[in-house]
């Protein structure tokens, strides 16, 4: 009697989620489908019957299209330095001593080397600051001449607290010096410019503001290697703007709700149909 019992019941449960389900088709393809049963249908019966539908269909467009969200890693990246401060590649010194200025992130250095060159027998005194670190080199006349000076770079980026570093480097030498090759590898997290891309993404996808749906874009996950970094509305407008996508991602199309972003961190890109922007939480 018991085992009839159990079977009647879950026949009335079968026959009651497939009336349901037909209701909210039905509702679904008429295009009248509220907000509240659109949630049953896309988190209930949608992920039941889903392996049996004709995959990118009109149902599985509909719930895919607002459930699905891409998730992208921000991790640490190799990145490069090949210029001075002052944008040059080459530097052709004729007064000793000479100052050269490089622009260096506060990241985890891998390495850096630059080439020197000169027209006579000399030996340059190389002289890194913040930190006064020293670094003496014999050079003969008309030989190019690979000198790597991690050591001494990280050193001065150690006493640096701003970020990126502004590091002179002093060189006494006699004749003429040239410095060119200039390559400096360090890893990153590209925080800024990851969440600047799902922005333009999120925006694309959204029509330009016409679309007339809320978009759940994109979750952003910093690793726990990447440093914390700080990240707000203005650093990001600033470098949507230094990048010149300020046409394409205006201003008043933007909310970013961040101040610092830690290791560990989830960020999520949305698109707001109500308030036409794209928002970072």
């Amino acid at each position: 009697m018991g085992r009839k019992a159990d079977i009647a019941v879950t026949t009335i449960a079968v026959l009651f989620i497939t009336i349901i389900s037909i209701l909210l088709l039905l509702s679904l393809f008429g295009m009248k489908l509220p907000g509240f049963a659109k949630d049953i249908y896309c988190k209930t019966i949608f992920v039941v019957f889903r392996s049996g539908m004709e995959e990118g269909g009109e149902a599985d467009t509909y719930c895919s299209r607002e459930l699905l969200i891409n998730v992208n890693v921000i991790e640490r990246e190799q990145a490069f330095l090949y210029d001075f401060a002052d944008g040059g590649q080459v530097k052709r010194l004729q007064q000793s001593p000479a100052v050269m200025m490089l622009s260096v992130p506060k990241s985890a250095l891998l390495y850096s080397y630059m080439t020197l060159k000169t027209d006579t027998d000399t030996d340059v005194n190389m002289i890194l600051d913040p930190g006064g670190i020293a670094l003496d080199i014999a050079l003969l006349g008309d030989e190019a001449k690979e000198i790597y000076f991690s050591e001494e770079l990280n050193g001065s980026l150690m006493s640096c607290t701003a970020d990126p570093c502004l590091v002179n480097i002093s060189l006494d030498f006699l004749g003429t010096l040239k410095v060119y090759d200039l390559n400096i590898s360090y890893e990153k997290c590209f925080v800024e410019n990851q969440i600047i891309a799902s922005m333009l993404a999120c925006w694309k996808k959204a029509g330009y503001g016409k679309y007339a749906k809320d978009i759940m874009c994109d979750e952003l996950s910093l690793l726990n290697d990447c440093p914390a970094v700080e990240v707000n509305e203005t650093i990001i407008l600033n470098e949507i703007k230094k990048q010149g996508l300020d046409k394409t991602l205006p201003e008043e199309n933007t909310m970013v709700k961040l101040r610092k972003v830690s290791s560990g961190t989830n960020l999520l890109v949305e698109y707001s149909s109500k308030d036409k922007l794209i928002r970072v939480s």
